[in-house]
């Protein structure tokens, strides 16, 4: 005898599997999920990256949800807004997991001084960390007294940016170093950006420029359902719905699941009608 339940604990049931399909719209999803690539400037933009701008009005999208990228047009490279600042793609690298990000504000000073103006704090809510191919620059700016040994040995004052009374500083500085560095003291801001290290070399001051135009390196790392859903056969995504983003996993076989590929082969309860006539 089927089992009975009321109709909205059956349909609540059914979302924790896979959605029910409608077939040529759902492979739809899953094919342009697979086959999407677009080239904006000089970056490719594929899965699991997805294009902003012509997904505003899609529900289900696929890719991570916090590597949409603005392609304002084809000949300029898309952005990635990160906590605080938004930051120009530079390159994407697909086989090692990698892109390259240039501050969007060095690019935008259009001068062989560009000032640092955000620190970027990368936390466990977003899949990127910091590539072991990066390295601290820390800027200390104006400055009103010189920083105290053994601080001053890693400092150099950036001449592009010394007034009469204050003195701007920027340097490689190990975070143990900078724990006995009180700069609130003397220093009106502290910023640290990251850069390539190979960018930059022993008179820093001289190429700090040069270096934060060329950008850092960020690994991007994956979800625990991201990867559940891979294995599974499936592409990552997620449903951009007005109630809030939720994951979704696009499937082969054309069906979204809240999971896994491997959900649907978990039996869905029957609804059958009981009959209370006397």
């Amino acid at each position: 005898m089927p089992l009975s339940l009321p109709l909205h604990l059956l349909l609540s049931l059914s979302f924790l599997f896979c959605t029910p399909t409608s077939i040529a719209e759902e492979s739809s999803a899953n094919y342009a999920c697979t086959l999407f690539s677009k080239m904006c400037g000089d970056v490719n933009i594929s899965y699991p990256f997805w294009q902003i701008n012509d997904s505003a009005l899609v529900k289900d999208i696929c890719g991570l949800s916090e590597f949409g990228l603005y392609c304002p047009d084809n000949s300029s490279n898309p952005t990635l807004q990160l906590p605080g600042d938004n930051y120009i793609v530079k390159d994407i690298n697909y086989s090692d997991h990698t892109l390259t990000l240039v501050d969007a504000d060095v690019t935008t000073q259009h001068t062989s001084c560009p000032r640092a103006r955000d620190n970027l704090t990368l936390d466990n809510t977003i899949p990127l960390i910091y590539s072991s191919l990066d390295v601290n620059l820390s800027f200390y700016f104006n400055c009103t007294s010189d920083p105290p040994d053994p601080v001053s040995s890693y400092l150099a004052p950036i001449e592009c940016l010394k007034s009469d009374e204050n003195t701007s500083y920027v340097g490689i500085i190990l975070d143990y170093d900078v724990t006995i560095y009180d700069w609130s003291r003397s220093c009106e801001e502290n910023v640290v950006a990251a850069v390539m290290e190979n960018q930059v070399t022993n008179h820093v001051n001289y190429t700090f420029d040069e270096a934060m135009k060329n950008g850092f390196v960020l690994n991007w790392t994956k979800t625990n359902d991201c990867v559940k859903c891979e294995g599974s056969g499936g592409k990552c995504g997620f449903d951009n719905s007005t109630s809030g983003i939720e994951f979704r996993c696009f499937c082969s076989n054309g069906k979204v699941c809240k999971h896994d590929c491997s959900s649907g082969m978990f039996p869905i309860p029957t609804l059958s009608v009981i009959d209370r006539r006397p």
